[in-house]
C-alpha cells in the first residue's frame, strides 16, 4: 500500500493540537503499517502452520489405528540345549490376538507364503495359541528347531486373528540359516 504523506499529515492532526502534529502522524503511519504486515504476512503464516499441524494430527491418528507387531527371531540357549525362539511385541495402541506363528520356507507361491507353523507340539515354552497381547505387551515362544535349517527357513512370522501376516528377521536367524543349530557342549 502506498502512503500519501501530505494527506496523512493533514488528516492525522488532533483537534486543538498545536504544531504540525508529527507525533500523531507517526502513530497513524505505524498503526497502518502494522495492520498491513499482520494481514500480509502473519495471517497466511498462521494458516500454513495450522494446516501442517492438522496434517500431522491426521497422520498420527491413522498410525494409531494400524496393527503394528515387532517379530524378532532369536537364539534361546540353556544348559546343554540351543534352539530358536520368536519374540512378538505389540506396538499398537490396542490389544491384538496372535493366531499363528512360525517361519516362512522357500519361495512364496502367490500372496500367501509357504510356511512352517509352530503348533503346540513344537512349542517348548510359551502360551497356547491363539493368545491376546495388550498394548506394549510381548510374547516369547521357544520352539523345537531340530531339522528346520534343512527346510530353507526365510523369516519368522506372526499371523493375527484378522489374517494379516507380520514378518521379522534378525542376525540370529541369518546365522541359523548359514550354520544350523549351535553345537552346545553338554
Amino acid at each position: 500500500m502506498k502512503y500519501d504523506l501530505a494527506t496523512m499529515a493533514q488528516t492525522s492532526r488532533c483537534p486543538g493540537s498545536k504544531g504540525s502534529g508529527r507525533f500523531v502522524y507517526a502513530e497513524v503511519v505505524l498503526s497502518r503499517i502494522m495492520t498491513d504486515v499482520w494481514t500480509a504476512y502473519l495471517v497466511p503464516a498462521l494458516a500454513v502452520a495450522g494446516t501442517v499441524l492438522g496434517l500431522i494430527n491426521s497422520w498420527n491418528t491413522l498410525q494409531d489405528r494400524r496393527v503394528r507387531l515387532l517379530v524378532t527371531p532369536q537364539w534361546t540357549i540353556t544348559v546343554g540345549w540351543a534352539g530358536l525362539g520368536i519374540e512378538i511385541v505389540n506396538r499398537s495402541a490396542f490389544p491384538v490376538t496372535i493366531q499363528d506363528l512360525g517361519f516362512t520356507i522357500g519361495k512364496p507361491k502367490g500372496k500367501i507364503p509357504r510356511r512352517v507353523t509352530m503348533t503346540s507340539g513344537y512349542i517348548i515354552h510359551g502360551p497356547e495359541l491363539p493368545c491376546s497381547l495388550g498394548p506394549r505387551e510381548s510374547l516369547s515362544v521357544v520352539i523345537e528347531s531340530e531339522g528346520l535349517h534343512r527346510l530353507g527357513v526365510g523369516k519368522a512370522y506372526a499371523q493375527t486373528s484378522d489374517g494379516r501376516f507380520h514378518y521379522g528377521d534378525s542376525d540370529a536367524l541369518a546365522q541359523f540359516r548359514r550354520e544350523g543349530l549351535v553345537d552346545i557342549p553338554r
